[in-house]
């Protein structure tokens, strides 16, 4: 393994175990994009269709891709926080100051 993907790879490694032993980011993430598209989805798929024929699409199918999208915005959002954090604790200056790529950063963020 290339020294590119070992750090990227150790990096990342390091910001799931986070994200994961923090529930309020997991729940932060997933939760508020689930309720859009079940409560959301539910309430206008009485008032909205999508197609014609027999391909016919409810609501909840048509704004399934955009809840898909909502988690990862949020995802990213919970992540921008973590280099903050980092930022505060003097972790991501130690990892600046580090004889790494700094695409490896990029990538294990």
């Amino acid at each position: 393994m290339n020294h590119l993907a070992l750090a990227s790879l150790s990096l990342w490694r390091r910001e799931m175990v986070r994200f994961y032993r923090d529930k309020s980011r997991v729940i932060g993430g997933l939760v508020p994009p689930v309720i859009f598209w079940l409560f959301i989805g539910s309430g206008l798929s009485g008032s909205f269709s999508v197609g014609g024929g027999t391909n016919v699409l409810n609501y909840r199918q048509y704004f399934f891709p955009g809840t898909l999208v909502l988690i990862f915005l949020f995802t990213a959002v919970f992540s921008t926080i973590s280099i903050i954090e980092d930022r505060k604790e003097g972790f991501l200056q130690s990892v600046l100051v580090a004889p790494l790529p700094r695409l490896a950063i990029v990538f294990g963020k």
